[in-house]
């Protein structure tokens, strides 16, 4: 109506002030539009959290970055934030799936230990005082197998070692329960020191150390890994107190290559030959190098170890505490003192009170849980008499991280 009659113009929509090629003006028309949420038919009907908000941001970059069928980079900084876990978890898999089906490289900053854990061990990269640790294979000690075993039990417990200052690692429960309170009495509280504690469960010691070792020697990474292991060399009354009765006899013993236990004397030790430093230096070998130390046991296990240097009465405390809830404790307590203090040495004292323990007839973490407990009511403020009754691989172990 605002026309002559003899104009002849027709008119068409238009992305304003570009001649670009349609894909391009696509693009550009996009990144004028806002994704928001339909209350109206969502789950909820309250206000979006920034966790949401950030999931949606993310969401129309993946679609902006699918129109480009060029090569691109998709850089992301910290997704977690304001996304609870469950969510992150799924945001990390959908990140993953874009970027192996696309030819687009995906590169995000985190500190989550939980995405840490999900997303592929040769895709990640420590950055460690400015400087960068690729995770790839060929640039770290790690074997094939070993990547697969790490990617089967890297938890979100376990890759917290990647933002850690230093890394204790350990085998069994009762270490992961107990070491934080001696630590912590000693003056070096595991949080202070930004100390990671990662409990392999018995197995895979070696495959988590070789995280931290780089196959280029003059390039490590700078962080103090310190492994803490067994000895498993009993005491030669250990059999006769912890197995049976009958081994008080040596000549009853199987033989050596029938049986899985291994007793002080059978390792020789000459002027030529030392069997026992051999054993030792081979478990320690199966780890050590660069910043990666192994701590072996100075006599035989945890529990041995502990009595056997000066904490026998808050073990028999925290094993009747947990073995026998139903029964007299104090009267208990008092009847394995009797018994132990009529052994005439340390070796038997120490090995009668792992007895309780030896095939797993007690639970170990419960009772190095009670064990922390009277201790940290025992030692607080009182860091060198509770240093004199440890044993040294404990000492040494929580000094290395910590130093």
């Amino acid at each position: 109506k605002l026309l002559l009659k003899s104009d002849k113009l027709s008119t068409r929509l238009q992305v304003s002030g570009t001649n670009a090629p349609e894909k391009k003006i696509l693009t550009s028309l996009l990144e004028k539009l806002d994704l928001t949420v339909d209350k109206k038919e969502s789950s909820n009907p309250g206000r979006v959290g920034l966790g949401t908000s950030n999931v949606l941001s993310m969401a129309c970059e993946l679609l902006l970055n699918k129109s480009n069928n060029s090569s691109s980079f998709l850089l992301i900084e910290e997704p977690e934030a304001h996304i609870h876990a469950q969510r992150q978890l799924k945001v990390i898999q959908s990140l993953q799936n874009e970027a192996n089906s696309l030819s687009h490289q995906i590169i995000l900053t985190t500190h989550s230990p939980l995405l840490a854990s999900v997303v592929s061990l040769e895709n990640i990269i420590v950055v460690k005082n400015g400087k960068t640790y690729s995770m790839a294979k060929g640039q770290t000690m790690l074997d094939t197998d070993d990547y697969l075993f790490l990617e089967r039990y890297l938890d979100a417990t376990k890759a917290n070692l990647f933002f850690a200052k230093s890394v204790l690692i350990v085998e069994g429960p009762a270490e992961e329960l107990l070491l934080p309170t001696v630590a912590k009495l000693l003056g070096r509280n595991f949080i202070d020191y930004g100390v990671s504690l990662v409990n392999v469960r018995g197995t895979g010691l070696r495959r988590f150390a070789r995280i931290f070792q780089r196959t280029d020697n003059k390039d490590l990474l700078d962080v103090k890994v310190a492994c803490m292991t067994d000895r498993d060399i009993m005491p030669d009354c250990a059999p006769a107190i912890c197995i049976d009765e009958v081994y008080v006899d040596k000549t009853k013993w199987p033989k050596i290559e029938k049986r899985k236990w291994r007793t002080e004397s059978d390792f020789t030790i000459t002027v030529e030959k030392d069997e026992k430093a051999e054993h030792i230096a081979a478990i320690k070998a199966k780890a050590d190098g660069q910043y990666v130390q192994t701590f072996v046991s100075d006599h035989w296990t945890l529990e041995y170890d502990l009595a056997y240097s000066g904490l026998m009465d808050e073990l028999i405390d925290a094993l009747v505490a947990v073995k026998y809830v139903d029964k007299n404790r104090s009267a208990k307590a008092d009847e394995i003192r009797t018994a132990i203090n009529s052994l005439p040495t340390k070796e038997e004292k120490a090995s009668y009170l792992y007895s309780y323990f030896y095939g797993d007839s007690t639970s170990k973490g419960e009772c190095a849980q009670k064990l922390a407990m009277l201790l940290e009511k025992k030692y607080v403020g009182k860091p060198d008499e509770f240093k004199a009754k440890l044993p040294k691989y404990i000492i040494d172990a929580i000094e290395y991280v910590t130093m």
